[in-house]
């Protein structure tokens, strides 16, 4: 686990500090599906006490992202059976996001978007390439200014992407994808936007059946 040059917490709030810096290192891949969290040494490591670390760990239990075991704490390794479902579901709710998005899209952030994919595609940098798909769907749910649904597709969103192992499907795969996603969005093409999202998540979901020979 890389975290020894992590800047320490020096702010008020530090349980909810502790959960999004915690929840952070799990998002980028710093601590790995299956990785056991050392309270002891994360603790230091952020400048904080146990308490508002284990304030924090409790959260990120309740929202399915880590597992105790005998007082131990663990990143949540999903089952490919889990994993199926959590795209299946982030499918739905992403088609919403998109739908809605398209309304009133942010044309600016959209153009960042897809100069940002293609030049990480470009280079060739797979992890430069994730850092952008995790900007652009995320961003699509913050954005799109309405609470619940960015709250529920969020809590997915997170799921499937933090504890798979990367990428699921190469950037080649999805590259064109993506440009067909954001150039609908622009376009202010709401089923299109919807269309287009629900096929390119449930692409995933195709792949992992077939990984389980499902398919």
């Amino acid at each position: 686990m890389e975290i020894s040059k992590l800047e320490k917490i020096r702010k008020n709030n530090l349980d909810e500090l502790a959960y999004k810096k915690i929840k952070e290192l799990i998002l980028t891949g710093v601590l790995k599906p299956g990785e056991q969290i050392v309270q002891s040494q994360l603790a230091e490591v952020l400048g904080i006490s146990r308490t508002p670390l284990r304030d924090a760990l409790i959260q990120l239990e309740k929202e399915y992202l880590i597992k105790t075991e005998n007082g131990k704490a663990y990143v949540r390794e999903l089952s490919k059976e889990e994993l199926i479902i959590v795209f299946e579901i982030r499918a739905v709710l992403e088609g919403l996001i998109g739908r809605y998005f398209a309304e009133n899209p942010d044309i600016e952030w959209l153009t960042e978007i897809e100069s940002k994919y293609k030049e990480a595609f470009k280079s060739g940098d797979v992890q430069e390439y994730r850092k952008v798909d995790i900007e652009f769907h995320s961003g699509l749910a913050e954005k799109v200014g309405i609470p619940i649904l960015r709250e529920v597709t969020n809590n997915f969103w997170i799921l499937s992407i933090c504890l798979s192992k990367g990428l699921l499907r190469k950037p080649e795969e999805t590259i064109d994808e993506h440009i067909k996603i954001i150039n609908a969005l622009k376009e202010r093409n709401t089923r299109e936007s919807e269309r287009l999202l629900v096929e390119h998540i449930n692409s995933t979901v195709k792949k992992l059946r077939e990984e389980e020979g499902e398919v």
